[in-house]
Parts: C-alpha cells; structure tokens; sequence
C-alpha cells in the first residue's frame, strides 16, 4: 500500500543533511540517527 508509506512520511521531516527518514524528535529538536545531524522543527 504505497499511500500508507506517504502519509507516514508526511508525519515528520527527513533529515536535511541526508535525506533519510531514520530520525526522532526530542523537546522540539529532530535527530539523525544515520549522519547525527540535529535541527529544530520547522512548524
């Protein structure tokens, strides 16, 4: 089912330094958990 995959991507960002959807959000900053990039929610 791809519509399932992007409404889950649309849920949050992918990292701006690689692109990837491996990250997760901690008190409204964003963390890659593949290039260990950090940047706040844009809202």
């Amino acid at each position: 089912m791809p519509n399932k995959l992007l409404d889950k991507k649309e849920d949050h960002p992918a990292c701006p330094a690689c692109g990837t959807d491996n990250i997760f959000e901690d008190e409204g900053l964003w963390y890659c958990n593949d290039c260990g990039e950090v940047w706040e929610e844009k809202v």
